[in-house]
């Protein structure tokens, strides 16, 4: 029972350190990700007025358009990041679950050696 518990300890502890890491991760990704987003809005805003200016005769579709192939790259470059920020998220999500499962079985763990010892 010793060994088992403190198997179980050094779970607990690594995943801890675990979620530690990704929660370092997940703030980098986070502020990769809303730059990407503010670059790309920013471009494609500023491409808006451009194409507008330079060609009042366009539509507004095809302004639109230019645009949008104009910034296309930023537009990949932000849903990647997006993408790793998420996954980073989801990662955290399931440690932080698996972390509360080994938390429940230790404590259930302590419970059961302090009644054994209590039973001789």
């Amino acid at each position: 029972m010793s060994a088992d518990f403190q198997k179980l300890n050094t779970e607990l502890f690594t995943t801890s350190k675990k979620i530690a890491e990704k929660s370092n991760e997940i703030e980098s990704a986070r502020t990769e990700y809303l730059g990407a987003k503010d670059k790309y809005e920013r471009d494609y805003s500023m491409n808006l007025l451009l194409t507008k200016t330079k060609n009042p005769e366009m539509t507004q579709s095809e302004i639109k358009a230019e645009s949008i192939c104009k910034v296309y790259e930023l537009k990949l470059a932000m849903r990647v990041k997006e993408s790793a920020y998420r996954r980073l998220m989801s990662e955290l999500k399931s440690l932080n679950t698996l972390l509360e499962s080994l938390q429940e079985i230790s404590y259930n763990s302590r419970i059961e050696m302090k009644n054994v010892g209590k039973s001789y």
